[in-house]
């Protein structure tokens, strides 16, 4: 029997990490999606419109703090 995953399409859509969150789904948003999947899914991140694949681990979660970008 095979594995059941959920994939995650990324984006390399932004240089900017302020601008990428600004288009960006929250933790709240994120779980609100995941909640009626399974608990035993696998998730993979599909790249590159599903090319290569990678995975993910709890040591990869990380939260940082991004001051404001200054008007210009």
């Amino acid at each position: 029997m095979g594995t059941r995953i959920i994939t995650i399409a990324t984006r390399r859509s932004d240089y900017s990490i302020t601008e990428a969150a600004g288009k960006s789904m929250t933790v709240e948003e994120l779980i609100e999606e995941l909640r009626y999947l399974p608990g035993d899914l696998k998730v993979v991140f599909s790249n590159d419109g599903g090319y290569t694949y990678g995975y993910i681990e709890d040591r990869d979660i990380d939260s940082e703090y991004v001051e404001p970008e200054e008007e210009e």
